[in-house]
């Protein structure tokens, strides 16, 4: 008995001692020393500038690229679009083909052109709509308007230098129908101008304005009434072939001749007014058009 309460004495305070053991806080660690700071790292050399060989300076862009289609050049301090055209295209008169490629008529010194050198566009549509060309006609000119037909010569001109302020150029009939049969791409500014019968004062009022703007018109001359007292004569008509530019002519005949049942004929006719024989003889020229 005595061994029993021995034995019971001895574990309880064995588990005395447990308890008081797990109830005790954890030891504190060891506090340890700060290392000590490592180096500074060095600071990154900054790269050394790019130097040339004394005297020396990069090599300058080419002025001109060129492939099969287009130039591409750098406008410098007065260039202009006709001297372009005139440098790279071999006429001014195709100044309007670097305008319209472009969307401008004036460049600033190093701007960038871009010159084709064919055309690009001969049906003229575009995704925004198609070309259309207008066709101006004009009947009589005189000093004071009278009616419809008869157009005040100050009115004309300030029609055509207005036409000109605006960057309009004018096309022949020729031109027109070869622009309809997707043959040749026009300006998109052009407009065509007519003159009907043949009046005196074509010569008088309009020949003068055009050939100082430089602008071609046709004529549709009605041979019946050629060399009237209102009417241009065959030798002023010729004159007028002579003094024009070469590709500013057209000349269109009118005749109305019952015997042989052909009606009101008009026939484009280029430089016919160069031809010596020009006159009466011309109505038999009308008539082989006619008959085509």
């Amino acid at each position: 008995m005595q061994r029993f309460f021995v034995a019971r004495v001895f574990a309880l305070g064995c588990l005395l001692i447990l308890q008081g053991a797990c109830a005790a806080p954890p030891p504190r660690p060891e506090a340890t020393a700060p290392a000590p700071p490592g180096p500074t790292p060095a600071a990154r050399p900054a790269p050394a500038a790019t130097t040339h060989p004394e005297g020396s300076k990069p090599g300058p862009l080419p002025e001109v690229f060129e492939s099969e289609d287009f130039v591409v050049t750098f406008a410098k301090t007065g260039d202009t679009t006709e001297g372009l055209a005139a440098k790279f295209l071999g006429g001014a008169t195709k100044a309007w083909m670097i305008e319209d490629y472009n969307g401008t008529a004036t460049f600033s010194p190093g701007q960038e052109v871009i010159i084709p050198k064919r055309p690009w566009n001969p049906s003229g549509v575009e995704a925004t709509g198609y070309q259309l060309v207008p066709i101006l006609v004009y009947h009589n000119i005189a000093p004071q308007a009278r009616g419809r037909l008869v157009l005040g010569a100050k009115a004309f001109e300030d029609q055509m230098r207005y036409l000109k302020a605006e960057g309009y150029r004018v096309a022949s009939l020729k031109e027109f129908l070869e622009f309809n049969a997707l043959k040749r791409q026009l300006p998109r500014k052009t407009v065509i101008l007519t003159f009907d019968d043949g009046w005196k004062s074509f010569r008088e009022y309009a020949y003068p304005v055009l050939k100082e703007l430089g602008f071609n018109a046709t004529l549709f001359i009605y041979t019946d009434f050629v060399g009237t007292r209102s009417a241009l004569s065959w030798d002023e008509l010729r004159q007028l072939a002579r003094e024009a530019p070469s590709y500013a002519k057209e000349i269109v005949g009118q005749r109305y001749d019952a015997g042989d049942k052909l009606g009101f004929l008009q026939a484009t006719v280029e430089f016919a007014l160069k031809s010596p024989t020009l006159g009466r003889p011309f109505s038999a020229y009308l008539k082989q058009v006619a008959r085509r």
